[in-house]
């Protein structure tokens, strides 16, 4: 026998030699055997073809454990598909109840196009049969190759949401007493943060000329320093600031000169090379009780380069003013040194027994201008 159903949803049944068309389109469900005991037996052959030229309509009266239609059962609990005529593309859904996208090449999965992990909705795009590593996931070749391409916008809800680059390396919004920064992380801690656009506009509500408002970079990590050169490339940057308190405590040591003073040279060198000012000095910033130590410190950093220092206490700052503003036996060295040099006739002169030329010339005229009033 044969059953067909027609477009009016009739369902005809009929003996084998009957024609399977009428008139208006018509779908050849199965064919059918039935015994003298009344058992119907489907031809497998026939009922794994179907065919059409009408849509298909799916209604179903039998309800899941969760309430939903089963309008469509896939019969083999292992794994089973729907696939492309040409039998290389394939819908399947597997035995741990996730669901594959891929592609047949020689009889065998050869790779998966797209995963949905049936524990966790995950998808995974070009992962194979690896569980997807996020909520989406899009393995590519590597390289320079393209991955991924939004014709559009990309946008995080979240004002701490950004791009992990690797597992140590993170660019987006800096959560740093505001909301409005965004920044680069690495090594469990924030490098930079960049306010560029912000102050621009800040800059001109306000009336200022563009780059009035200048950074100071604190370097408060080891890590911070093979990141000079990176660091001190902004326009804005008007001086570099040497945290020693952080820096001993990310070194794991007390912060005295004898941990500190090489990181601080570095920062002398850095804020020289790019002509900002370099502050701080190779010992504690919270020293404020004993001032003898403080301001030994910063003698020190001074004859190591730096042009100032912070202070986080009023007792602290006398001596900062001190330490860091030419003494009168300098300030009388500097201007016989420069009187020397106008008089000079060749490259180079001397005075007291000491050569003098350019360099020492330039660095007299520093300490000239370093005096306050």
């Amino acid at each position: 026998m044969v059953a067909a159903v027609g477009p009016d949803t009739a369902v005809a049944v009929a003996p084998e030699d009957a024609p399977t068309t009428w008139d208006d389109p018509t779908v050849v469900i199965a064919s059918l055997a039935v015994s003298a005991n009344g058992t119907v037996t489907v031809d497998a052959t026939a009922a794994a073809t179907l065919r059409m030229e009408r849509g298909v309509e799916l209604r179903a009266d039998t309800t899941t454990a969760a309430g939903w239609y089963e309008a469509l059962r896939l019969g083999r609990p292992e794994q089973s598909a729907i696939t492309h005529p040409g039998g290389r593309l394939l819908f399947g859904l597997h035995g741990n109840r996730s669901f594959y996208f891929g592609d047949i090449d020689g009889g065998s999965l050869k790779k998966y196009v797209m995963k949905i992990d049936g524990g966790t909705g995950d998808v995974g795009i070009g992962s194979g049969d690896d569980k997807p590593g996020a909520r989406l996931e899009v393995r590519g070749g590597g390289g320079t190759s393209v991955d991924l391409l939004v014709n559009g916008r990309l946008r995080s809800n979240s004002n701490d949401g950004g791009l992990w680059v690797g597992t140590d390396r993170f660019v987006g919004g800096a959560s740093i007493n505001s909301t409005n920064h965004v920044g680069f992380f690495t090594n469990n801690a924030w490098r930079l943060t960049v306010l560029a656009e912000l102050l621009n506009d800040l800059e001109l509500e306000r009336g200022l000329s563009a780059g009035a408002v200048g950074l100071l970079a604190l370097i408060e990590l080891p890590a911070a320093l093979p990141r000079l050169e990176a660091i001190t490339a902004s326009r804005r940057l008007v001086g570099l600031a040497f945290g020693s308190e952080d820096f001993s405590a990310a070194l794991g040591a007390a912060p005295v000169p004898a941990a500190l003073a090489a990181a601080c040279q570095q920062v002398a060198y850095a804020a020289a090379a790019r002509g900002v000012m370099a502050l701080g000095s190779p010992a504690s910033i919270g020293e404020f009780r004993d001032l003898r130590a403080w301001r030994a410190g910063l003698d020190q950093a001074r004859a190591m380069g730096m042009s100032g220092a912070l202070c986080v206490h009023p007792d602290q700052i006398a001596d900062a003013n001190a330490a860091f503003e030419p003494s009168e036996e300098e300030v009388i060295q500097a201007q016989a040194i420069l009187k020397a040099w106008a008089q000079a006739d060749a490259g180079a002169t001397a005075l007291g027994g000491k050569m003098i030329d350019a360099p020492v010339v330039a660095r007299a005229q520093r300490v000239l201008a370093a005096r306050r009033g």
